[in-house]
């Protein structure tokens, strides 16, 4: 009998992220982070340039190793832990760096994605940027609803939307929140707001759940167009984690002017912690996040922040499914 609540996920992303852990090892030693602090701490400022990496893939690849325990993070300082300065020093009695792929090559495109911020194929996000859909805009919808639909149904269940009364679901792809949403409350209206080519491709998902007679279609690009009107409520999940975080707070203004005072706005996203030391799975996310898209991982902080400069009060982070969470803020 197939499963009808979602349940903690967090292992079967764990498995689902696990293959980037040697490719994040082979990349620091074939970049020489361990060697570069062997002598003591550095600013990320001066590390950076040391190693030649961009502001991003700095960022990207420090997280995942101070995730993993190899490094210590104070402020902006990054200094060898234990395990490492133990395990992975050249130097140390106890090296076991030939047992963690020393010497092995790693792929030459991330080399380049954490040198220059660039995704490996930069001229498809550039035209998803430019409001094209993406040529396998159906398998990557697809995709995206399978990452999507458990915590998008935990987060209704647990009355997430709880006083919205209509839900503008931008750039939701299947329409994994509103479907969840409509199939909670069946007095809520909802609408998928996308580009053209994929609105075809969510209409097939709002009638296989069963909701298109309480989900609207409305065709348009997030960063040109402007959002629908009469609706109380603005959400947006797995989006912000695409771009950086001027074209999240541009997302983020956009919302506040399509909302009347009082409209909530939502963020659904897998957030590192506020130190930045974790968790690892969602690390390795923001790791992948540099190879594919212009965006990473941030902090429940970084989004409380972000609506707040956008004219948004009383945000706050709410746990989600698994290692999901649920930013959320009021326009005034």
């Amino acid at each position: 009998m197939a499963p009808t609540e979602p349940a903690d996920d967090r292992q079967i992303y764990d498995l689902m992220v696990a293959p980037l852990i040697p490719q994040a090892i082979q990349l620091t030693l074939a970049l020489g982070v361990f060697e570069a602090l062997a002598s003591g701490s550095m600013d990320i400022g001066s590390l950076r340039k040391e190693l030649g990496l961009g502001e991003r893939g700095a960022h990207a690849l420090l997280t995942v190793l101070v995730a993993m325990q190899m490094l210590k993070r104070d402020g902006e300082r990054y200094a060898l832990s234990d395990l490492a300065r133990r395990y992975l020093l050249p130097q140390s009695p106890f090296c076991l760096r030939s047992q963690l792929g020393a010497g092995a090559s790693p792929q030459a495109w991330m080399l380049n994605s954490l040198r220059h911020d660039q995704p490996r194929f930069p001229e498809r996000v550039g035209a998803w940027e430019q409001g094209e859909a993406l040529p396998d805009a159906e398998a990557a919808t697809g995709r995206m609803h399978a990452l999507s639909f458990a915590p998008a149904t935990a987060l209704a269940a647990r009355g997430a939307f709880e006083g919205v009364h209509r839900l503008l679901d931008v750039a939701g792809g299947s329409g994994a929140i509103a479907i969840a949403a409509a199939q909670h409350d069946r007095a809520l209206r909802c609408t998928l707001f996308e580009l053209p080519a994929v609105c075809s491709v969510g209409d097939a998902y709002l009638a296989q759940h069963g909701v298109q007679d309480r989900v609207a279609l409305h065709p348009g690009d997030m960063f040109r167009d402007p959002l629908p009107l009469d609706h109380d409520g603005v959400a947006f999940s797995n989006v912000l984690h695409d771009w950086d975080l001027e074209q999240g707070g541009a997302l983020a203004r956009s919302a506040f002017e399509a909302l009347q005072p009082g409209g909530r706005i939502f963020i659904h996203e897998m957030l590192l912690s506020d130190a930045h030391d974790g968790p690892l799975t969602v690390a390795l996310f923001s790791l992948l996040m540099l190879f594919t898209t212009r965006g990473r991982q941030y902090t429940g902080a970084e989004l409380c922040a972000l609506l707040s400069e956008a004219g948004f009060v009383d945000a706050r982070v709410s746990p989600g499914l698994g290692y999901y969470s649920l930013v959320s803020a009021r326009r005034p």
